[in-house]
């Protein structure tokens, strides 16, 4: 990630790097898929055994979406 924007995203909440990563990741999908992408999201930050602790930290490791 280039400098300019990792401090953009460090300045966004939780909730906002959230809803880029639904969009990037289902952006052209019906609102099911959206809401797919978002249940993953929320089940890797709840199971302590993927690499993120936080919304943030799962959206940003590339690997897990």
């Amino acid at each position: 990630m280039r400098q300019e924007d990792k401090q953009i995203f460090d300045s966004l909440e939780p909730w906002q790097a959230m809803g880029l990563c639904i969009e990037r990741e289902a952006g052209g999908e019906p609102r099911e898929g959206k809401i797919a992408v978002a249940t993953v999201i929320l089940e890797r930050v709840d199971h302590r055994s993927w690499d993120g602790k936080t919304i943030k930290e799962v959206t940003t490791i590339v690997r897990h979406l």
